[in-house]
């Protein structure tokens, strides 16, 4: 089923691609996809990671735990390296702010985002394009909770 009408159908509004998105690439996320995603909830495996620790590895919920900032929020950042070049897709179990740095600290496009799926406390669905060996940052924050959870996957 394709990613529209699985999202038609569950009340979604299908991926939102941006202008980085690249030309042939397929954004589609087949519902299938969610739902083994989402599945990681409550069947793991399961892993946690702290402010500066790297995320190593992908098909894992993740709990992210942030750093207190001075204004009484949490954020964080947490290195990846891709191992192949893929769109990768990162599942946000809560709405933290979240941004994708490269080695230098620039910013990252997002390729495409999903803003509902059927999935219980998924936030959105953010696809970016990373290639074999690159190294990124994610970052989290500011957020008023000091943990987000976080599945990463590749295409």
């Amino acid at each position: 089923m394709a990613l529209s009408a699985f999202l038609a159908a569950c009340g979604g509004s299908g991926v939102r691609t941006s202008e980085c998105a690249l030309e042939g690439r397929d954004y589609e996320v087949p519902a299938e996809e969610v739902e083994h995603s989402c599945s990681h909830q409550s069947e793991g495996p399961y892993g946690e990671v702290a402010d500066g620790d790297e995320l190593l590895n992908l098909h894992m919920l993740y709990t992210v735990t942030l750093s207190p900032t001075d204004d009484g929020r949490f954020a964080g950042r947490y290195p990846f390296t891709a191992r192949k070049t893929s769109t990768h897709v990162f599942y946000v179990f809560g709405d933290a702010p979240l941004a994708y740095e490269d080695a230098s600290g620039e910013g990252l496009c997002v390729a495409g985002t999903i803003d509902e799926a059927d999935c219980d406390g998924l936030d959105r669905i953010e696809l970016v394009d990373l290639e074999e060996g690159q190294t990124i940052e994610l970052v989290v924050g500011p957020y008023d909770a000091p943990e987000v959870e976080l599945v990463l996957e590749r295409k």
